[in-house]
Protein backbone atom coordinates (compact mmCIF):
# COMPACT_ATOMS: atom_id res chain seq x y z
CA UNK A 1 0.00 0.00 0.00
CA UNK A 2 1.34 3.07 -0.90
CA UNK A 3 1.88 6.47 1.18
CA UNK A 4 -0.87 8.44 0.07
CA UNK A 5 -3.56 5.56 -0.17
CA UNK A 6 -2.31 4.65 3.22
CA UNK A 7 -3.37 8.89 4.43
CA UNK A 8 -6.93 8.21 3.10
CA UNK A 9 -7.60 5.27 4.90
CA UNK A 10 -6.38 6.82 8.51
CA UNK A 11 -8.52 10.00 7.27
CA UNK A 12 -11.57 7.91 6.31
CA UNK A 13 -11.62 5.64 9.80
CA UNK A 14 -12.21 9.43 11.45
CA UNK A 15 -15.90 9.60 10.13
CA UNK A 16 -18.47 6.90 10.08
CA UNK A 17 -19.16 7.85 5.97
CA UNK A 18 -15.17 8.50 5.27
CA UNK A 19 -15.62 12.05 6.19
CA UNK A 20 -17.98 12.08 3.04
CA UNK A 21 -20.34 14.90 4.51
CA UNK A 22 -17.58 17.40 5.53
CA UNK A 23 -15.69 16.98 2.17
CA UNK A 24 -19.26 17.94 0.44
CA UNK A 25 -19.33 21.17 2.85
CA UNK A 26 -16.21 22.36 1.89
CA UNK A 27 -16.78 21.78 -2.06
CA UNK A 28 -13.77 19.73 -1.71
CA UNK A 29 -13.23 16.38 -4.05
CA UNK A 30 -12.22 12.84 -2.66
CA UNK A 31 -9.51 12.22 -0.30
CA UNK A 32 -7.40 10.61 -2.64
CA UNK A 33 -7.48 13.77 -5.59
CA UNK A 34 -7.53 16.00 -2.13
CA UNK A 35 -4.33 14.62 -1.51
CA UNK A 36 -2.77 13.81 -5.01
CA UNK A 37 -0.24 17.45 -4.78
CA UNK A 38 0.68 16.79 -0.84
CA UNK A 39 4.03 15.90 -0.33
CA UNK A 40 4.69 12.19 0.87
CA UNK A 41 6.96 13.86 3.82
CA UNK A 42 3.21 15.25 5.39
CA UNK A 43 1.41 11.88 4.59
CA UNK A 44 3.58 9.48 6.48
CA UNK A 45 1.90 7.68 9.30
CA UNK A 46 3.27 9.85 12.38
CA UNK A 47 3.80 8.38 15.67
CA UNK A 48 2.72 9.07 18.87
CA UNK A 49 -0.62 8.58 21.08
CA UNK A 50 -3.22 10.26 18.80
CA UNK A 51 -4.65 8.20 15.82
CA UNK A 52 -2.52 9.08 12.94
CA UNK A 53 -6.59 10.45 10.85
CA UNK A 54 -5.88 13.22 13.46
CA UNK A 55 -2.35 14.18 12.80
CA UNK A 56 -3.08 13.78 9.10
CA UNK A 57 -6.15 16.05 9.81
CA UNK A 58 -4.33 18.60 11.63
CA UNK A 59 -1.61 18.96 8.91
CA UNK A 60 -3.69 19.57 5.90
CA UNK A 61 -5.61 22.20 8.86
CA UNK A 62 -2.53 24.30 8.72
CA UNK A 63 -1.19 23.44 5.07
CA UNK A 64 -4.60 25.41 3.96
CA UNK A 65 -4.35 27.96 6.30
CA UNK A 66 -0.30 29.15 5.58
CA UNK A 67 -1.67 28.36 1.96
CA UNK A 68 -4.06 31.35 1.98
CA UNK A 69 -7.20 29.19 2.06
CA UNK A 70 -8.92 29.77 4.96
CA UNK A 71 -12.41 28.41 4.77
CA UNK A 72 -10.93 24.84 3.81
CA UNK A 73 -8.73 25.57 6.46
CA UNK A 74 -11.19 26.20 8.85
CA UNK A 75 -13.31 23.12 7.74
CA UNK A 76 -10.37 21.04 8.83
CA UNK A 77 -10.02 22.90 11.81
CA UNK A 78 -13.52 22.52 12.95
CA UNK A 79 -13.69 18.67 12.12
CA UNK A 80 -10.56 18.11 14.60
CA UNK A 81 -11.78 19.90 17.09
CA UNK A 82 -15.68 18.30 17.09
CA UNK A 83 -13.73 14.97 16.80
CA UNK A 84 -11.21 15.33 19.98
CA UNK A 85 -14.69 16.79 21.99
CA UNK A 86 -16.61 13.43 20.49
CA UNK A 87 -13.91 10.82 21.49
CA UNK A 88 -11.97 12.19 23.97
CA UNK A 89 -14.23 14.91 25.92
CA UNK A 90 -14.05 18.50 26.14
CA UNK A 91 -11.58 18.71 29.32
CA UNK A 92 -8.72 16.43 27.63
CA UNK A 93 -5.57 18.55 27.03
CA UNK A 94 -5.39 17.43 23.42
CA UNK A 95 -9.16 19.10 22.74
CA UNK A 96 -8.10 22.02 23.88
CA UNK A 97 -5.23 21.89 21.92
CA UNK A 98 -7.10 21.18 18.51
CA UNK A 99 -9.41 24.65 19.57
CA UNK A 100 -6.59 26.72 19.85
CA UNK A 101 -5.38 25.61 16.70
CA UNK A 102 -8.51 26.50 14.95
CA UNK A 103 -8.37 29.84 17.04
CA UNK A 104 -5.40 30.36 15.26
CA UNK A 105 -6.97 29.58 11.55
CA UNK A 106 -9.97 32.02 12.11
CA UNK A 107 -7.12 34.47 13.13
CA UNK A 108 -5.56 34.26 10.17
CA UNK A 109 -8.94 34.09 8.01
CA UNK A 110 -9.75 37.30 9.57
CA UNK A 111 -12.01 36.28 11.95
CA UNK A 112 -10.59 37.42 15.26
CA UNK A 113 -13.68 37.34 17.32
CA UNK A 114 -14.05 33.59 16.70
CA UNK A 115 -10.32 33.84 17.41
CA UNK A 116 -10.52 35.22 20.90
CA UNK A 117 -12.94 32.81 21.87
CA UNK A 118 -11.17 30.05 20.57
CA UNK A 119 -7.54 30.59 21.66
CA UNK A 120 -8.62 32.30 25.25
CA UNK A 121 -10.86 28.70 26.22
CA UNK A 122 -7.66 26.78 24.75
CA UNK A 123 -5.23 28.47 27.04
CA UNK A 124 -7.29 28.71 30.18
CA UNK A 125 -8.58 25.05 29.53
CA UNK A 126 -4.94 23.64 28.91
CA UNK A 127 -3.53 25.84 32.40
CA UNK A 128 -6.89 23.94 34.19
CA UNK A 129 -6.02 20.66 32.85
CA UNK A 130 -2.52 20.14 33.02
CA UNK A 131 -0.31 20.53 36.48
CA UNK A 132 3.24 19.79 35.30
CA UNK A 133 5.24 22.32 32.59
CA UNK A 134 4.23 21.33 29.21
CA UNK A 135 5.00 22.51 25.60
CA UNK A 136 1.45 22.36 24.70
CA UNK A 137 0.63 25.60 27.75
CA UNK A 138 3.75 26.93 25.82
CA UNK A 139 1.91 26.57 22.30
CA UNK A 140 -1.45 27.60 23.46
CA UNK A 141 0.80 31.01 25.15
CA UNK A 142 2.21 32.03 22.08
CA UNK A 143 -0.67 31.66 19.72
CA UNK A 144 -2.89 33.98 22.41
CA UNK A 145 -0.22 36.66 22.46
CA UNK A 146 -0.02 37.07 18.67
CA UNK A 147 -3.52 37.57 18.92
CA UNK A 148 -3.49 40.10 21.64
CA UNK A 149 -0.38 42.01 20.06
CA UNK A 150 -2.66 42.14 17.10
CA UNK A 151 -5.28 43.73 18.64
CA UNK A 152 -3.00 46.13 20.32
CA UNK A 153 -2.93 44.48 23.83
CA UNK A 154 1.07 44.64 24.38
CA UNK A 155 1.71 44.38 27.98
CA UNK A 156 -1.10 40.56 28.00
CA UNK A 157 0.78 39.75 24.90
CA UNK A 158 4.83 40.14 26.97
CA UNK A 159 3.12 38.00 29.90
CA UNK A 160 2.41 35.16 27.82
CA UNK A 161 5.20 34.81 25.57
CA UNK A 162 7.76 35.17 28.51
CA UNK A 163 5.86 32.37 29.76
CA UNK A 164 6.12 30.08 26.67
CA UNK A 165 9.90 31.42 26.23
CA UNK A 166 10.42 29.99 29.65
CA UNK A 167 8.58 26.78 29.20
CA UNK A 168 10.87 25.98 25.91
CA UNK A 169 14.00 27.04 27.61
CA UNK A 170 13.51 24.42 29.99
CA UNK A 171 11.55 21.88 27.91
CA UNK A 172 13.07 21.94 24.49
CA UNK A 173 15.55 24.71 24.32
CA UNK A 174 16.27 23.97 20.47
CA UNK A 175 12.78 25.16 20.01
CA UNK A 176 12.97 27.95 21.19
CA UNK A 177 13.40 30.13 18.24
CA UNK A 178 10.02 31.34 17.03
CA UNK A 179 8.30 32.56 20.74
CA UNK A 180 12.34 34.50 21.41
CA UNK A 181 11.48 36.08 18.34
CA UNK A 182 7.72 36.71 19.03
CA UNK A 183 9.24 37.94 22.35
CA UNK A 184 11.55 40.36 20.44
CA UNK A 185 8.75 42.07 18.52
CA UNK A 186 6.53 42.96 21.58
CA UNK A 187 9.79 44.28 23.10
CA UNK A 188 11.18 46.40 20.50
CA UNK A 189 7.31 47.67 20.23
CA UNK A 190 7.50 48.60 23.93
CA UNK A 191 10.78 50.70 22.82
CA UNK A 192 13.37 47.84 24.90
CA UNK A 193 15.66 47.68 22.09
CA UNK A 194 18.47 46.13 23.95
CA UNK A 195 16.16 43.20 25.14
CA UNK A 196 15.15 42.58 21.98
CA UNK A 197 18.51 42.44 20.21
CA UNK A 198 19.46 39.85 23.16
CA UNK A 199 16.07 38.02 21.84
CA UNK A 200 16.99 37.76 18.49
CA UNK A 201 20.20 36.83 18.57
CA UNK A 202 19.24 33.73 20.44
CA UNK A 203 16.43 33.28 18.15
CA UNK A 204 18.91 33.61 15.11
CA UNK A 205 21.19 31.35 16.73
CA UNK A 206 18.21 28.52 17.49
CA UNK A 207 17.23 28.96 13.67
CA UNK A 208 20.25 28.25 12.00
CA UNK A 209 21.16 25.07 14.31
CA UNK A 210 18.14 23.88 13.38
CA UNK A 211 17.03 25.16 10.02
CA UNK A 212 20.26 25.96 8.64
CA UNK A 213 21.94 29.37 8.02
CA UNK A 214 20.00 30.11 4.50
CA UNK A 215 16.53 28.86 5.70
CA UNK A 216 13.78 31.62 4.94
CA UNK A 217 12.79 32.08 8.02
CA UNK A 218 16.41 32.18 9.31
CA UNK A 219 17.53 34.42 7.10
CA UNK A 220 14.41 37.24 7.74
CA UNK A 221 15.62 36.76 11.47
CA UNK A 222 18.76 37.77 10.42
CA UNK A 223 17.55 40.65 8.54
CA UNK A 224 15.72 42.31 11.33
CA UNK A 225 18.63 41.22 13.85
CA UNK A 226 21.08 43.03 11.57
CA UNK A 227 19.99 46.14 11.11
CA UNK A 228 18.97 46.53 15.11
CA UNK A 229 22.77 45.43 16.20
CA UNK A 230 23.85 48.48 13.79
CA UNK A 231 21.38 50.87 15.51
CA UNK A 232 22.20 49.81 18.72
CA UNK A 233 25.92 50.53 17.39
CA UNK A 234 27.04 46.66 17.74
CA UNK A 235 28.65 46.22 15.02
CA UNK A 236 31.32 43.01 15.90
CA UNK A 237 28.12 41.47 16.62
CA UNK A 238 26.74 42.62 13.70
CA UNK A 239 29.75 41.34 11.01
CA UNK A 240 28.51 37.44 11.91
CA UNK A 241 25.04 37.72 10.76
CA UNK A 242 26.16 40.11 8.01
CA UNK A 243 28.39 37.70 6.61
CA UNK A 244 26.14 34.85 6.86
CA UNK A 245 23.51 36.88 4.54
CA UNK A 246 26.26 37.95 2.49
CA UNK A 247 27.15 34.45 1.50
CA UNK A 248 23.60 33.89 0.64
CA UNK A 249 23.46 36.73 -1.17
CA UNK A 250 25.81 36.67 -3.77
CA UNK A 251 23.87 33.99 -5.48
CA UNK A 252 19.95 34.68 -4.41
CA UNK A 253 19.06 37.81 -3.22
CA UNK A 254 18.57 40.91 -6.16
CA UNK A 255 21.02 43.48 -6.97
CA UNK A 256 18.65 45.82 -4.62
CA UNK A 257 19.57 43.68 -1.51
CA UNK A 258 22.72 42.36 -2.18
CA UNK A 259 24.08 46.13 -2.85
CA UNK A 260 22.21 47.09 0.75
CA UNK A 261 23.65 43.79 2.68
CA UNK A 262 27.33 44.96 1.12
CA UNK A 263 26.92 48.40 2.28
CA UNK A 264 25.81 47.31 6.10
CA UNK A 265 29.10 44.61 5.96
CA UNK A 266 31.06 47.31 4.62
CA UNK A 267 30.11 49.41 7.87
CA UNK A 268 30.04 47.23 10.26
CA UNK A 269 33.90 45.75 9.22
CA UNK A 270 34.80 49.47 9.00
CA UNK A 271 33.78 50.23 12.53
CA UNK A 272 35.94 46.87 13.60
CA UNK A 273 38.86 47.48 11.88
CA UNK A 274 38.52 45.57 8.87
CA UNK A 275 39.48 48.68 6.47
CA UNK A 276 40.27 47.52 3.58
CA UNK A 277 37.21 44.96 2.90
CA UNK A 278 34.77 47.39 4.08
CA UNK A 279 36.23 50.03 1.50
CA UNK A 280 35.54 47.30 -1.33
CA UNK A 281 32.20 46.37 -0.27
CA UNK A 282 31.06 50.54 0.29
CA UNK A 283 32.22 51.12 -2.77
CA UNK A 284 30.45 48.30 -5.02
CA UNK A 285 27.26 49.12 -2.68
CA UNK A 286 27.87 52.61 -3.80
CA UNK A 287 28.86 52.36 -7.49
CA UNK A 288 25.22 49.97 -7.99
CA UNK A 289 23.24 52.84 -5.91
CA UNK A 290 24.45 55.39 -8.18
CA UNK A 291 23.94 53.64 -11.14
CA UNK A 292 20.60 53.01 -10.07
CA UNK A 293 17.41 55.13 -11.25
CA UNK A 294 13.67 54.48 -10.20
CA UNK A 295 12.24 53.34 -13.43
CA UNK A 296 8.90 55.07 -12.76
CA UNK A 297 9.79 58.53 -11.23
CA UNK A 298 13.07 58.96 -12.18
CA UNK A 299 14.97 59.51 -9.01
CA UNK A 300 17.59 57.88 -7.82
CA UNK A 301 17.90 55.20 -5.36
CA UNK A 302 16.26 56.51 -1.94
CA UNK A 303 19.53 55.21 0.25
CA UNK A 304 21.83 57.29 -2.28
CA UNK A 305 22.49 60.40 0.15
CA UNK A 306 22.77 58.15 3.14
CA UNK A 307 24.96 55.74 1.40
CA UNK A 308 27.39 58.97 -0.38
CA UNK A 309 27.31 60.67 3.41
CA UNK A 310 28.87 57.63 5.04
CA UNK A 311 31.04 57.61 1.85
CA UNK A 312 32.16 61.14 2.38
CA UNK A 313 32.92 60.82 6.15
CA UNK A 314 35.20 57.21 5.40
CA UNK A 315 37.11 59.68 2.89
CA UNK A 316 37.74 62.43 5.33
CA UNK A 317 38.84 60.11 8.13
CA UNK A 318 41.38 58.64 5.01
CA UNK A 319 42.54 62.46 5.05
CA UNK A 320 40.69 63.06 1.12
CA UNK A 321 38.43 65.71 2.67
CA UNK A 322 37.67 67.62 -1.14
CA UNK A 323 36.43 63.99 -1.71
CA UNK A 324 34.70 64.13 0.89
CA UNK A 325 32.75 67.73 0.30
CA UNK A 326 32.29 66.32 -3.34
CA UNK A 327 30.52 63.37 -2.15
CA UNK A 328 28.20 65.57 0.41
CA UNK A 329 27.55 67.82 -2.54
CA UNK A 330 26.38 64.90 -4.47
CA UNK A 331 24.12 64.12 -0.93
CA UNK A 332 23.09 66.77 -0.90
CA UNK A 333 21.70 66.98 -4.54
CA UNK A 334 20.25 63.33 -4.69
CA UNK A 335 18.10 64.69 -0.99
CA UNK A 336 16.79 67.15 -3.33
CA UNK A 337 15.66 64.92 -6.71
CA UNK A 338 14.05 62.51 -4.32
CA UNK A 339 12.35 65.26 -1.55
CA UNK A 340 12.25 68.48 -3.17
CA UNK A 341 14.41 71.49 -2.80
CA UNK A 342 13.18 72.74 0.43
CA UNK A 343 12.45 69.37 2.47
CA UNK A 344 14.00 69.01 5.99
CA UNK A 345 16.17 65.97 4.52
CA UNK A 346 18.27 68.91 2.29
CA UNK A 347 18.46 70.68 4.96
CA UNK A 348 20.13 68.18 7.29
CA UNK A 349 22.23 67.05 4.66
CA UNK A 350 23.63 70.78 4.14
CA UNK A 351 23.94 71.07 8.02
CA UNK A 352 26.24 67.91 7.80
CA UNK A 353 27.90 69.57 4.74
CA UNK A 354 28.60 72.60 7.29
CA UNK A 355 30.25 70.58 9.87
CA UNK A 356 32.33 69.06 6.94
CA UNK A 357 33.43 72.46 6.32
CA UNK A 358 33.99 73.73 9.66
CA UNK A 359 36.48 70.58 10.34
CA UNK A 360 38.32 71.69 6.60
CA UNK A 361 38.85 75.44 9.15
CA UNK A 362 36.72 77.09 6.40
CA UNK A 363 34.31 78.49 9.15
CA UNK A 364 32.95 80.91 6.92
CA UNK A 365 31.08 78.55 4.38
CA UNK A 366 30.09 76.23 6.97
CA UNK A 367 27.85 79.31 8.58
CA UNK A 368 26.63 79.89 5.55
CA UNK A 369 25.61 76.25 5.26
CA UNK A 370 24.14 76.04 8.17
CA UNK A 371 22.32 79.16 7.97
CA UNK A 372 20.60 77.78 4.73
CA UNK A 373 20.01 74.85 6.73
CA UNK A 374 17.98 76.64 9.43
CA UNK A 375 15.82 77.86 7.10
CA UNK A 376 14.79 75.25 5.28
CA UNK A 377 14.34 73.07 8.70
CA UNK A 378 12.27 76.61 10.41
CA UNK A 379 10.15 76.80 6.64
CA UNK A 380 9.21 73.02 6.87
CA UNK A 381 9.22 72.02 10.22
CA UNK A 382 9.26 75.58 12.30
CA UNK A 383 10.84 76.83 15.26
CA UNK A 384 10.47 74.67 17.64
CA UNK A 385 11.04 71.35 16.00
CA UNK A 386 13.99 69.16 17.79
CA UNK A 387 15.54 69.07 14.20
CA UNK A 388 15.55 73.09 13.79
CA UNK A 389 16.73 73.52 17.17
CA UNK A 390 19.77 71.38 17.35
CA UNK A 391 21.03 72.81 14.13
CA UNK A 392 20.59 76.60 15.46
CA UNK A 393 22.25 75.45 18.27
CA UNK A 394 25.28 74.73 16.34
CA UNK A 395 25.03 77.59 14.16
CA UNK A 396 25.20 79.75 16.86
CA UNK A 397 28.17 78.01 18.44
CA UNK A 398 30.05 78.75 14.97
CA UNK A 399 28.88 82.65 14.99
CA UNK A 400 30.05 82.70 18.30
CA UNK A 401 33.84 81.30 17.47
CA UNK A 402 33.84 83.97 14.43
CA UNK A 403 32.95 86.88 16.64
CA UNK A 404 35.81 85.90 18.94
CA UNK A 405 37.62 85.84 16.09
CA UNK A 406 36.62 89.59 14.43
CA UNK A 407 37.87 90.57 18.29
CA UNK A 408 40.77 88.77 19.25
CA UNK A 409 42.44 87.66 15.92
CA UNK A 410 41.01 90.07 12.90
CA UNK A 411 40.83 93.24 15.38
CA UNK A 412 37.32 94.13 13.78
CA UNK A 413 34.92 94.66 16.56
CA UNK A 414 32.44 96.34 14.02
CA UNK A 415 32.13 92.46 12.48
CA UNK A 416 32.59 90.43 15.31
CA UNK A 417 29.36 92.51 16.83
CA UNK A 418 27.39 91.95 13.40
CA UNK A 419 28.40 88.24 14.40
CA UNK A 420 26.87 88.44 17.94
CA UNK A 421 23.44 90.51 16.80
CA UNK A 422 22.67 87.71 14.33
CA UNK A 423 23.23 85.03 17.08
CA UNK A 424 20.94 86.90 19.38
CA UNK A 425 17.79 87.23 16.57
CA UNK A 426 18.59 83.33 16.09
CA UNK A 427 18.61 82.39 19.38
CA UNK A 428 15.63 84.56 20.64
CA UNK A 429 13.28 83.17 17.50
CA UNK A 430 13.98 79.80 17.89
CA UNK A 431 15.80 79.12 21.11
CA UNK A 432 14.22 81.25 23.53
CA UNK A 433 15.39 83.49 26.57
CA UNK A 434 15.71 80.53 28.88
CA UNK A 435 18.40 78.50 26.45
CA UNK A 436 22.18 79.37 27.59
CA UNK A 437 23.29 80.25 24.15
CA UNK A 438 20.62 83.11 25.00
CA UNK A 439 22.72 84.29 27.90
CA UNK A 440 26.13 83.77 26.46
CA UNK A 441 25.01 86.33 23.84
CA UNK A 442 23.31 88.80 25.73
CA UNK A 443 26.22 88.86 28.06
CA UNK A 444 29.07 88.75 25.58
CA UNK A 445 31.94 90.90 26.37
CA UNK A 446 29.79 92.49 28.84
Amino acid sequence: MSVKQEAVQHLESLWPDGGAAMLREARLPSWSKLLGGVPEALLASPPGPMPPGETLLGRLRDLYSKAGRHEIAIHFGQALFERRQQTLGSEHPETFVAQGKLGSVFLRAGHPDHAADALNRSFRGLKRTISRPDLRVASAASDLANYLFRTGEVEPAERLLTEAYKLRKLLAPQTVGLVAAQLAEVRLEAGDDEAAVELLQESWEALCASQGEHHRVTLDRARLLAVLLLQLDLQARAVPVLRSLHAWAQDHADEDERSRIEFQLGRALDATGKKEESYRLIERSLRWTRAFTDPQTGSPHPDLPQRLAVWARMAELRGRSREAEGYMLESIEAEKQIFGDTAPEVGLRQASLGDLLYRMRRIDEAIGWLESAVGLLRGELGDQHEATVAVTERLIDLILEKADHCFEVLGSPEIGWQYIYRGRALCHDILGTEHPSHRTLKYYRS
